[in-house]
């Protein structure tokens, strides 16, 4: 893999150059389109949850475009995700052609009509849905943003749709004043360390956010967009913000990250799971000492609880999350009900469609059996199933085929070069912080971390750098962050 050693020598350098050369007084040099050409293609072709043989890729100015075909809409929008959290990227033009299989405007308008009703966000939604061809008009009315944003989430997981025209109207249950929703989207921009909110200005008029200013990259433009997403809010504009490099401080915020206390943490919280629909309404009890965080209480349903979770495992200062939280789900379905249920979820969904798994249910909990080819497919059968009404929890057994195949032997220092690189792409992941060796294919990380989302990035970036294992010696809010993952991703990060 000698090419792939050169790439990775090119690219450090090249980042480490930009590094090294500029200071937060001076205006960085742009991060080549070069280096984000390659940066992009090789996250595509490592990705499992990426058809990157399929895409193909140009850079221009920063500005990324990606054509290319693919047989769902799931897989167009992950392309797209993927590159958000490179550095240097400007903006991203989507022109991947989504080829779907052809289904009767009846199969699929009944599909999608079935995936709205199963999914426990959108089954009380009053929501309308025209097709044409196969792109799908989705109309009515929602309380939230974030509904309408779940809503179209569910209907890109039906295979056999290309596009989806989103003319859900948000209609807030109760009225805040402008004054209010732009405070608070203030006060969030302020406290996300991801954001330099000192250059980007909030308006608000009759619930419309209006975005403005400089961020320095398009995953803080995300951030920004994504914070605004507040009760209240009806619709959010961003086309008034532009990404550019020199920005200060454009992809972390040193001085600025504070470790809240535990009382603090706890509060911000419990606001995120009552403004998450995936969560609130819920009877979820926090408790907090020391970054570790105790959840209980009583869902409805599995994903809930599971949604719970990872929103407290991102935030900043939680070291650990112990999920006590118990699922009784209003009516109980019966064991039978639920397996059909699955097995037609399953049917409705364009990425593990084609695999043939057997579901059984006792008792609430779902067992999955079969073969898939992607830990990420693994992956997904379980969260699809975790939004099943009556399903309790979830054990997976499901293979992974090839997993077993033994790690491929590379060179330590192509190996530390290629994890070095990864770090050096990824906005997430701060190198300044961090000690790498390599030793036998296993990669020993070492330094200081911010957050679990900096964790989850250093484990599943070294991995992509071709370690066989890696071992973490981590300090997190003074505390130890020490673990051992193997590749063939047998592993948490709670």
């Amino acid at each position: 893999m000698k090419w792939r050693y050169i790439y990775s020598l090119l690219v450090t350098a090249s980042i480490l150059m930009l590094l090294n050369s500029n200071s937060s007084l001076c205006k960085p040099a742009a991060v080549t389109d070069s280096v984000i050409y390659l940066t992009v293609v090789s996250d595509l072709s490592h990705n499992e949850a990426v058809e990157g043989h399929l895409i193909d890729v140009t850079v221009d100015s920063g500005f990324v475009t990606l054509t290319g075909k693919v047989d769902n809409l799931l897989g167009k929008d992950r392309a797209e995700r993927l590159c958000y959290t490179i550095r240097g990227v400007r903006g991203i033009i989507n022109r991947i052609e989504v080829i779907p299989v052809k289904r009767s405007v009846s199969e699929l308008r009944g599909d999608i009509s079935r995936a709205l009703i199963l999914d426990p966000v959108t089954e009380s939604l009053d929501l309308t849905c025209n097709i044409s061809h196969d792109t799908v008009f989705l109309g009515g009315t929602v309380q939230s943003i974030v509904q309408k944003q779940l809503a179209d989430e569910t209907v890109k997981g039906i295979k056999g749709v290309s596009h989806i025209e989103n003319n859900i109207t948000v209609v807030p249950v109760s009225i805040r004043s402008e004054r209010e929703i732009k405070k608070e989207i203030k006060g969030l921009l302020k406290s996300d360390p991801f954001i330099y909110d000192k250059m980007i200005k909030v308006a608000v008029h009759k619930g419309v956010v209006r975005l403005s200013g400089t961020v320095g990259s398009i995953a803080e433009k995300l951030y920004a967009r994504i914070n605004a997403y507040v009760p209240g809010a009806v619709a959010v504009i961003d086309s008034g913000i532009t990404v550019k490099l020199w920005a200060k401080d454009p992809l972390r915020r040193k001085g600025k990250l504070v470790i809240k206390p535990d009382e603090a943490i706890v509060e911000e919280m419990g606001a995120l799971f009552k403004r998450d629909p995936r969560i609130s309404p819920s009877d979820i009890r926090i408790a907090m000492k020391k970054g570790n965080v105790m959840l209980k209480g009583t869902v409805e349903n599995l994903n809930t609880k599971r949604q719970a979770e990872e929103t407290a495992l991102n935030l900043i200062g939680v070291y650990h999350v112990e999920n006590n939280i118990k699922v009784r789900p209003e009516e109980y379905l019966g064991d039978g009900e639920m397996e059909k249920r699955i097995a037609e979820k399953v049917r409705l969904d364009p990425i593990v469609d084609r695999h043939e798994l057997k579901i059984i249910v006792r008792n609430g909990k779902a067992h999955v059996y079969g073969a898939v080819d992607s830990r990420y497919e693994k992956n997904h059968v379980t969260e699809i199933i975790a939004k099943i009404p009556g399903v309790i929890t979830v054990a997976n057994y499901a293979s992974v085929r090839n997993d077993d195949l033994p790690w491929t032997p590379e060179n330590d220092s192509i190996i530390r070069a290629n994890i070095t690189d990864e770090y050096l792409s990824q906005f997430i992941v701060d190198l300044s912080d961090l000690s790498i060796s390599v030793k036998d294919g296993i990669a020993t990380v070492t330094g200081d971390i911010e957050s679990m989302k900096e964790l989850r990035a250093i484990v599943e970036n070294a991995f992509d750098g071709g370690a066989k294992m890696v071992v973490t010696r981590l300090m997190f809010n003074g505390m130890k962050k020490y673990g051992v993952y193997d590749y063939r991703g047998n592993y948490t990060f709670n």
